[in-house]
């Protein structure tokens, strides 16, 4: 590539990365319709069934409050939102729980694991996490000074699943378009997390980019411990 063509690409790409925001914005909360993957991948149909995403319908979701015990490790985190209030949200605040109480580890349970737990009990205690339904935020990611794609997190609907209910949390990174040139990337992650003790109950990821195409479906089952 000559120093010209090289100069037009600069230019195009930094010429498209002031674009319009409200158009990139348009197009990350446009809502696409990703497939489930529990009805992909080949899986029991029994089992499946216990991860299909129900409509709770009418009924009420109050603010949860447990009493905190022992629980596996868990990424604490979570500030409290901080930017514009947004109207029509929910707020649930959750003291979370563990299943734990109802069975005793595996025999092949790690011991470092074991010993984690314990050193973590005190800090799960004291997380508190906060859930806004219908909340959106929007991040650009830059490289060399240049926008090269967006993150949105979204906090869905709650659903039923297994006759649990569970908040419904969604991402998307999508690559921006005058960056194709170099990379492109459309990803999407979802993850469900039972609402009274905020462990999760389902994770897929569905990663679509120029160099790979990835269907990651995670499903957790608390009572076989798998």
């Amino acid at each position: 590539m000559n120093s010209r063509a090289l100069l037009t690409l600069i230019s195009l790409l930094i010429l498209s990365s002031c674009g319009s925001f409200e158009n990139e914005k348009s197009s990350l909360l446009t809502k696409t319709e990703s497939k489930d993957l529990v009805n992909t991948f080949d899986i029991n149909k029994d089992q499946a069934a216990l991860y299909k995403e129900k409509d709770p319908g009418t009924e009420v979701v109050p603010p949860v409050e447990v009493k905190p015990e022992v629980a596996p490790v868990q990424k604490t985190g979570g500030k409290k939102n901080k930017g514009k209030k947004l109207s029509k949200q929910e707020k649930i605040e959750i003291i979370p729980t563990s299943p734990a109480a109802a069975f005793s580890y595996p025999s092949d349970y790690p011991q470092d694991l074991k010993d984690y737990d314990a050193v973590s009990k005190s800090i799960w205690e004291k997380f508190k996490p906060m859930f806004f339904q219908g909340e959106q935020s929007i991040m650009s990611i830059s490289y060399l000074g240049v926008t090269a794609g967006y993150i949105t997190i979204s906090s869905k609907d709650i659903v039923k699943i297994n006759d649990k209910m569970a908040f419904h949390y969604y991402a998307r990174f999508k690559s921006k378009d005058a960056y194709r040139y170099f990379y492109w990337l459309d990803d999407n992650i979802e993850t469900f997390i039972e609402k009274s003790t905020f462990l999760p109950m389902k994770y897929s990821l569905i990663q679509r980019e120029k160099k790979q195409n990835v269907d990651d479906l995670e499903l957790f089952d608390y009572k076989k411990l798998k």
